[in-house]
């Protein structure tokens, strides 16, 4: 995750429950600070001003709030909250929980468990930067909501793998996940979803391919297009920098880089090579 306010780059370690904060100087990047993740196996961070959550996906799934300063992270007193998950350490990818992510106010911080329970919880985010004690669990749409973004009227946009579908949801100020529209790319394993401009991008690792999607004003997803790009083998995350879309293969070990046109097609541009295969995780400033 890239804090542009703070220009840190924060990165979980899942094999020693740590996360690293590193200042971003240019091209190179300095290591700041190394804190405990506060759980075990942590996969994922979301950020919104001055806090940040870290998603710990094994054992019961525990988020752990920090306070994101010059020097990096500080834990925030009492924010730690359980999931209320029974993964193995480490989890299986499938059961593990996918995303943690601020609504674009900051007052609720979502977190998508995948296939242990297929629902997006919904926390409550107090003035201190603590959680409701408890969540509210959203069953979804479609199951395995694996990644999520948002789209222009502040609706969940949803990337649920077993039927490799797009959801939007309307976000209640209680918590609860309202009016879900769906619709499927007809791929396979829908892993990660990117909003670039106007358009939601989504990666389907099992089908080496990205598709494409619009939303319209009242929510309702729509395919754009199902093969908006090949890629190299096992597309799993994607990042975005103004117009360009980049897709990380954890299989090939490459980051396949994309040009968006104004009418939302893909233009190759190329790939860097020779990444260590089973890499996740990328981020774009």
């Amino acid at each position: 995750m890239f804090s542009r306010r703070h220009r840190l780059l924060i990165a979980v370690n899942a094999g020693s429950d740590t996360v690293s904060t590193f200042r971003v100087q240019g091209d190179r990047l300095e290591l700041e600070s190394v804190v405990s993740s506060g759980g075990q196996f942590p996969a994922s961070v979301g950020v919104h001003g001055d806090i940040a959550y870290v998603l710990n996906s094994g054992g019961t799934g525990i988020v752990q709030g920090f306070r994101v300063g010059p020097d990096g992270l500080t834990p925030i007193a009492g924010s730690a909250r359980s999931l209320g998950l029974a993964n193995t350490v480490p989890p299986n990818f499938l059961m593990s929980p996918g995303q943690v992510g601020f609504t674009p106010d900051g007052r609720q911080l979502l977190v998508t468990t995948k296939a242990s329970t297929s629902s997006i919880d919904v926390f409550q985010v107090g003035n201190d930067g603590r959680l409701s004690a408890t969540p509210v669990v959203n069953p979804s749409a479609t199951p395995v909501p694996f990644a999520f973004t948002f789209g222009p009227g502040g609706q969940l946009v949803s990337g649920e793998a077993a039927t490799s579908s797009v959801t939007t949801y309307r976000i209640e100020p209680g918590g609860t996940l309202a009016d879900p529209k769906s619709a499927t790319d007809g791929q396979a394993a829908l892993c990660w979803i990117q909003r670039v401009h106007g358009f939601y991008f989504v990666s389907n690792t099992a089908s080496n391919d990205l598709s494409s999607f619009t939303v319209n004003p009242s929510g309702q997803p729509s395919l754009l297009n199902a093969v908006a790009a090949t890629t190299n083998a096992g597309p799993i995350d994607l990042a975005a920098s103004g117009g360009f879309l980049y897709a990380e293969t954890g299989l090939a070990g490459t980051v396949d880089e994309f040009s968006v046109a104004g009418n939302g097609s893909l233009i190759p541009l190329g790939s860097v090579t020779g990444l260590p295969s089973g890499i996740e995780g990328i981020a774009a400033g």
